[in-house]
């Protein structure tokens, strides 16, 4: 089986959660699998390791959460199995670290970053760290205040990098496997143009990072140095 996830926005109009399909690869044609109701605004999902997990954003409720659900590896559907408080308000991106032990969640308008940890079951705990970002851009309407809008472990596992809309900056860290905990590099990450509001992917071969300025409807190129965290424009 072909298996496609599908998040929703569920606080307004008519969806009901997450949609599972399955894909025929010959004809393009989708067969519905199921639908997991009474989940809110699953806007962004992500599998844990191996896929035996995944996990979605609840953006618009009680302040932002994250849940979990196994997968059934034979068919592909999704059972409950907790939620947690993503500690700031709509969450929109999350990702596993590589170790998966530790999820990584982005609270756009709560302006923070958190660090759940993942149990041996694949269940989230409370979160071990959350850190508040500050500043603001150029942009009177969207960028006010922070708004970290993604937050991901470069290929090589060292940095976490989260680029922030509200401040033109992509920020880095380090996580503490021991203890989940992130750690500030202030010399890593990059800057961006004011007003750009960056989003960021890695090429191919983890040396390059392509940064998407929503904002300002740019694409930069930077060489990214694995060493030292550092994104440096071609």
């Amino acid at each position: 089986m072909t298996l496609v996830y599908v998040g929703t926005y569920t606080k307004h109009g008519t969806s009901q959660g997450i949609y599972v399909y399955d894909l025929d690869l010959t004809t393009g044609a989708l067969r519905h699998v199921q639908t997991v109701a009474d989940v809110a605004d699953p806007t962004y999902l992500t599998f844990g390791q191996r896929s035996r997990m995944l996990y979605a954003v609840n953006e618009q409720v009680d302040n932002g959460g994250v849940s979990a659900f196994t997968v059934d590896a034979a068919h592909g559907r999704l059972k409950f199995v907790n939620r947690v408080a993503s500690r700031g308000a709509d969450p929109a991106h999350l990702s596993v670290d590589p170790s998966g032990a530790w999820l990584l969640v982005a609270n756009y308008t709560g302006g923070s970053i958190a660090v759940l940890p993942i149990q041996p079951d694949g269940a989230l705990g409370e979160a071990s760290h959350v850190i508040e970002h500050s500043g603001s851009g150029p942009n009177p309407n969207r960028q006010q205040g922070p708004h970290p809008h993604m937050i991901v472990t470069d290929p090589q596992g060292g940095f976490v990098l989260v680029p922030d809309l509200g401040i033109d900056c992509v920020v880095a860290y380090r996580l503490d496997q021991a203890t989940g905990r992130l750690t500030a590099q202030p010399e890593a990450g990059g800057r961006m143009a004011p007003g750009a509001g960056p989003h960021l992917a890695f090429g191919a071969d983890g040396r390059h990072a392509y940064v998407l300025g929503e904002l300002d409807s740019t694409v930069t190129a930077f060489a990214y140095d694995a060493a030292t965290g550092r994104l440096n424009q071609t």
